[in-house]
């Protein structure tokens, strides 16, 4: 996504505002070529926000849900940025517990990392069966 960049604010308590501010913004600008959204609800508004403003922008987003998911398996979503959040909390936690129990040093004092993963069409099927069980 090189190139210009617009940020564009919405506000995420009102799914119908987002879906026409990103319409309206499309509209406004068709050279416009992707839309990035931080949320994952925003990024399902922005798919219904292409279509009505007939663009072909390239859709991507942080963060997962299972309409997320469905949208990426339909080709509507090219990917999603998954920062694995669970993971980010649960090891830490995790290692400083282990560190005050027994004095383990997870990692060998080298940076752990907990993600982030792209979730693509290529393996959103898989990421899918863990966020319908509500553990992703």
């Amino acid at each position: 996504m090189g190139g210009r960049m617009r940020n564009v604010q919405v506000d995420v308590g009102n799914p119908t505002a987002v879906a026409s501010t990103i319409t309206a913004s499309l509209q406004q600008d068709p050279t416009i070529d992707a839309v990035l959204t931080l949320q994952g609800a925003v990024a399902v508004q922005a798919v219904q926000a292409a279509r009505e403003a007939h663009s072909d922008a390239t859709i991507a987003t942080f963060d997962l849900s299972t309409d997320v998911l469905k949208a990426i398996l339909a080709g509507q979503i090219s990917f999603a940025i998954d920062q694995q959040p669970f993971v980010q909390g649960y090891l830490g936690v995790t290692t400083l517990y282990l560190h005050a129990l027994n004095g383990n040093d997870v990692g060998g004092g080298q940076p752990v990392y907990s993600g982030p993963a792209f979730v693509t069409k290529d393996n959103a099927q898989q990421v899918l069966t863990y966020a319908e069980r509500g553990t992703r």
